[in-house]
């Protein structure tokens, strides 16, 4: 965990809902910075509730960009953020697919690329393959970890999952109703616990090469220990 006292400044700003945040008194801050424009972004701001009053600030953004256009808006917020804030900014991570990024050419360099950048540039990265939406199916089911799924494979899943719930759902990638049926019905220590079983059985493997598997576990974790910590703290 990250070193206490790095505020400084007395800043007072307004967020985007109007409620105004004193940033000087938060001891950690996080950026993640989203593939999704939406679902993840939201995904991760559900996390705030958490949280005990003035102890992690959390931004979360999503882009609609690329893993390397991703990884380089991260590095530009850190900057804008801590500039804004008058604080450095303690975790920064990077949340992207890899989709069609293992396809060859400028596409596969590009994903490359990014990685390079962030171990370069200290942002950690949250890799999902193929897909985000893995870590929510496996709030639900644990998965095949021989069998490399295409994205259409895990919405359906997904889709299948959530219906034993809710016989009227239908997913719509994109759309963040998922997110509160997966809070409300799903076990996110299943959901931990088969992640790493993926991260175990792809270890020697490059990520690319690595369906499927979902670094998101790896920020979740991190998150919740921070929760853990507060909590006791305020205690």
């Amino acid at each position: 965990m990250a070193k206490r006292g790095k505020t400084k400044g007395r800043h007072h700003h307004p967020l985007s809902d109007g409620i105004p945040e004193k940033v000087r008194f938060y001891q950690e801050f996080y950026l993640i910075v989203c593939e999704d424009e939406k679902t993840e972004p939201d995904y991760f701001k559900g996390f705030k509730e958490y949280f005990p009053s003035q102890s992690l600030f959390l931004v979360a953004v999503g882009t609609g960009l690329s893993p390397l256009g991703i990884v380089t808006k991260a590095i530009e917020l850190r900057a804008a953020k801590s500039f804004e804030f008058g604080k450095d900014i303690d975790h920064v991570w990077a949340v992207f697919d890899v989709d069609d990024h293992d396809a060859g050419g400028k596409v596969t360099a590009n994903f490359k690329e990014a990685e390079t950048v962030a171990k370069a540039d200290h942002i950690n990265l949250a890799i999902s393959n193929e897909v985000f939406e893995l870590w929510l199916l496996l709030h639900f089911d644990k998965i095949d970890h021989t069998v490399a799924y295409p994205r259409a494979s895990i919405y359906d899943m997904l889709n299948d999952a959530a219906k034993k719930h809710n016989a009227d759902f239908k997913y719509v990638h994109g759309e963040t109703d998922i997110l509160s049926l997966t809070k409300q019905y799903g076990d996110e220590n299943l959901a931990i616990e088969s992640a790493l079983e993926l991260i175990s059985y792809h270890k020697d493997r490059d990520v690319l090469a690595s369906n499927p598997i979902t670094n998101v576990v790896s920020l979740v974790k991190e998150l919740k220990e921070w929760v853990h910590y507060f909590k006791y703290e305020k205690e």
